[in-house]
């Protein structure tokens, strides 16, 4: 009872509570009834509020997954002519193996690729490549440079440098069109090998030295100089020769591999060289020795890579023992990849970002 009541309580004749009194607890009761109405009016309308915002929310987190899964969806496809196997046999007198595997398999995609080709003369070209970034914009880059690398090996079969130089300015010009922060970079080796003669030539933007693998044991290293393509024009490209003999292995891998690492430790170039040695010796196939690579580069790490990892290999043989139903084989191989790219590329128009293209070059795929 406040101070009014009171004194009006004491003023009513009787001790009763006077007109006045009651007339300034109804307005109270009345002003109070509506603070309670307002407030909850105010809840209810927070609670609608509340709710139609996460209503949203959840919208707005489907669609960003329905987005995501799309994109990934149209990613792996690009993906797909870029990880696509060499057929073992595909060449005669040289044996192929190509693996790869990513750091973890719910991983977003990434931009490394393999890839062999035949080029005149019997000549073979071995490229390996691992790209800056992941998901949909990287594998779009790195495709587009497999298809303008094929063209410029078959334009220049006889000058792997020109063949890197090349290549290295449309990836400049892709990258500053695409990533103006000038972040996105493409490490590649490429070696051009003659099977026939064994002569073969390498050259090297910024790429793990690949190896030579003597049948004896012996290892050579081929280290050749360049700049990651992307990083600047005019780049000049070095070029080191090499030999294989019957029997000797090319070994190129990306640094999933040498950045293996357990409690901070790298297994390094070094330790890739042990394994690779004794992947050498262990392996009943080619195939077999770039597994037993993978595997012990994954127990080395504790069980998972923090890197995707690529591995080809390559081994001089018999031209004889190569049937000419495998090579049939791989070109129809080849062909059915592209046609799947075509499709999705037909459905997904948006995919194949429109990317400067260097005059006189068709882009495959």
């Amino acid at each position: 009872m406040n101070k009014i009541g009171v004194s009006l309580y004491e003023a009513a004749p009787g001790g009763g509570r006077g007109p006045q009194y009651v007339e300034e607890e109804n307005r109270e009761i009345r002003d109070v009834n509506q603070e309670l109405i307002l407030s909850c009016i105010r809840q209810q309308e927070l609670a609608e509020a509340a709710t139609t915002a996460e209503r949203r929310l959840q919208e707005a987190n489907a669609a960003l997954e329905e987005a995501l899964a799309r994109e990934r969806h149209i990613t792996e496809v690009l993906q797909r002519p870029l990880m696509r196997e060499v057929t073992e046999h595909a060449f005669p007198g040289l044996s192929v193996a190509t693996l790869y595997k990513a750091a973890l398999e719910e991983a977003q995609v990434g931009g490394d690729f393999f890839d062999a080709f035949a080029l005149p003369h019997g000549k073979v070209a071995l490229a390996l490549a691992d790209a800056s970034g992941k998901g949909l914009a990287a594998a779009v880059r790195t495709l587009q440079a497999k298809d303008v690398l094929r063209a410029f090996a078959r334009e220049y079969p006889q000058s792997p440098t020109d063949i890197l130089s090349r290549l290295n300015n449309f990836v400049c010009d892709i990258y500053r069109f695409d990533d103006p922060r000038g972040e996105s970079f493409l490490t590649l080796a490429l070696a051009v090998l003659d099977p026939a003669t064994g002569e073969g030539t390498l050259v090297s933007a910024g790429c793990e030295p690949p190896l030579v693998l003597r049948a004896g044991g012996a290892v050579e290293v081929l280290e050749a100089s360049g700049l990651p393509l992307g990083v600047e024009r005019e780049e000049p490209y070095t070029a080191v020769p090499f030999r294989l003999a019957p029997h000797d292995t090319l070994l190129m891998v990306t640094d999933g591999i040498t950045e293996a690492r357990r409690s901070g430790a790298l297994l390094g170039y070094e330790g890739m060289i042990e394994i690779a040695r004794d992947a050498l010796t262990s392996a009943t196939s080619l195939r077999q020795m770039g597994q037993n690579m993978l595997d012990r580069a994954r127990s080395f790490a504790g069980g998972s890579l923090q890197d995707d990892a690529c591995l080809l290999l390559a081994r001089r043989i018999r031209s004889d023992t190569t049937e000419p139903a495998l090579l049939r084989q791989h070109a129809e191989e080849e062909n059915r990849e592209i046609r799947g790219v075509n499709q999705e590329l037909i459905i997904n128009p948006s995919c194949y970002l429109a990317l400067p293209v260097p005059e006189g070059v068709v882009l495959v795929g």
